[in-house]
């Protein structure tokens, strides 16, 4: 793939004097709910009109290669932290490695950069690192989503909760089992919601979360 080619189809060719680079190893991954099969490739890409007008421009990137050979390039930020002293932004992915805390194994990544410049300086030595937690979402829509939603209690016994979401959040919740297999699908509106799960078994389970205009962020619980 030619990554400077493919940024600009994907964003027009008012980024032609991006950076693109690719960083780590072709990291494997698989998406705990759809079972596919996928690889990460740490990236930087300067978004159209540089790295300190838009939150787009101080995001960094990575890539993901599917099984049928396409690409998507996905972006890393996190809206509820947005590192708004960061004067030139993340730029680039230099490592994406899976979770080590077992709580997490299978779902929840770690990527990293440390080229971040303007915390109270943009010179060599003002370069700082960074770390983002990503939790793997819908592969057709993105697979970084914030912290910022989170299910309580968890674990969980007779109902549990989403908070977080946005005040006019409208869409369906799916819980899915650990082999991939759906259960449950609710209508719900609302900045919290609250799901029933006293007739699941013990167990792993997955909420997937999706807004009407088709994102969606997964999460993981467990029921007691």
């Amino acid at each position: 793939m030619k990554t400077k080619e493919f940024v600009q189809n994907l964003w027009g060719n008012s980024s032609a004097g991006l950076i693109t680079a690719g960083y780590n190893e072709w990291l494997a991954a698989m998406h705990p709910i759809t079972k596919e099969k996928v690889h990460f490739i740490g990236a930087w890409a300067m978004y159209p009109g540089g790295e300190t007008a838009t939150p787009q421009g101080k995001s960094s990137w990575f890539f993901v290669r599917y099984a049928d050979g396409t690409y998507r390039l996905i972006r890393i930020w996190d809206e509820g932290n947005p590192l708004t002293n960061a004067t030139n932004g993340l730029k680039g992915c230099r490592s994406i490695v899976p979770s080590p805390f077992p709580e997490e194994a299978g779902f929840v990544w770690y990527f990293c950069g440390f080229d971040l410049t303007g915390q109270g300086t943009t010179s060599v030595a003002g370069r700082k690192a960074w770390i983002y937690k990503g939790i793997i979402d819908n592969p057709n829509t993105g697979l970084i989503s914030t912290p910022s939603i989170k299910l309580f209690p968890n674990p969980a016994n007779d109902l549990i909760t989403i908070s977080g979401l946005q005040d006019d959040f409208k869409g369906t919740i799916y819980i899915y089992n650990s082999i991939g297999q759906m259960l449950l699908t609710e209508q719900k509106t609302g900045s919290q919601i609250s799901i029933e799960t006293g007739n699941l078994n013990s167990g792993i389970y997955f909420i997937k979360i999706k807004n009407e205009n088709g994102e969606v962020i997964t999460r993981k619980f467990i029921k007691q």
